[in-house]
């Protein structure tokens, strides 16, 4: 029996104008040799970084090309031998706690024959516990399993690619090492709310004052305001320093002179 290959719909372009906004918006930290292998990746894999089928990241000074789970299953269609298979089943353990999902899909095999498969993946080898994990951990952990799945069965497709959810833990064990100077991962998008959690836990002070010190930092330091209300979660004791400090100089306590001014005045 013979197999139809289907070709993509669309053929994604990629123009000069379209590069750059590639470069300035999705691949900010890539070298230009890193952003031609990138483009050279989109290209062949008929992938839109734009639409976010396909990421660039660099974390650990080392770069790694991350296709969505949609890009996937994209991928595998085309070729024309790819159905989805049957729903992610999961196993628990004596705790009632989820501890594995395997997700199964479907290959037209040379004789012609639909041939489903699985593959299995641990929950403690991807789960961090945050953002859409702590949210959804079935999900999350299904589409993991389905990414090994998918690369099991059309390894040539896939070679050198992971899904998003796969590299997620990869990339905060890194964000949280010591030496993360060179570390960055631009897929995983972090919700929490720092600047909340931090007036949470120093919630003795005034929210309002947490709120001028974390402003009059970032903006010194040319960082964001949740992203320096994170480091200084991380690093409780230079904060509860460096806060006092500021906060010391922001209600000092007026000279005799100035009490004495300002009753003259009044």
């Amino acid at each position: 029996m013979s197999v139809q290959i289907r070709e993509s719909s669309s053929i994604v372009e990629f123009n000069q104008e379209k590069l750059t906004l590639i470069k300035s918006m999705f691949a900010k930290d890539a070298t230009d040799m890193e952003f031609d292998l990138f483009i050279a990746m989109s290209k062949r894999l008929q992938l839109d970084p734009v639409i976010k089928q396909i990421y660039f990241v660099k974390f650990g000074g080392k770069m790694s090309i991350i296709v969505g789970i949609d890009g996937y299953r994209l991928i595998a269609d085309r070729t024309g031998r790819y159905m989805p298979g049957k729903e992610s089943s999961f196993t628990y353990d004596k705790d009632g706690k989820l501890f594995s999902a395997t997700s199964y899909v479907k290959k037209l095999g040379p004789d012609g024959q639909w041939q489903e498969f699985g593959a299995t993946a641990i929950r403690s080898e991807y789960d961090t516990g945050i953002n859409q994990w702590k949210k959804g951990p079935h999900y999350m952990l299904a589409k993991c399993a389905e990414g090994l799945a998918l690369r099991k069965g059309w390894p040539a497709e896939f070679s050198g690619t992971h899904t998003e959810e796969e590299m997620d833990k990869a990339c905060v064990e890194i964000d949280a090492s010591p030496k993360r100077g060179a570390a960055h991962c631009s897929v995983i998008e972090d919700d929490t709310d720092y600047i909340g959690e931090l007036k949470k836990k120093y919630s003795m002070h005034d929210g309002n004052m947490v709120n001028a010190y974390l402003e009059a930092c970032s903006k010194k330091k040319n960082v964001k305001t949740q992203d320096f209300a994170k480091q200084c979660l991380k690093t409780p004791e230079l904060f509860e320093n460096y806060f006092e400090t500021w906060l010391s100089k922001q209600e000092k306590p007026r000279s005799m002179d100035e009490v004495a001014q300002i009753e003259t005045k009044e």
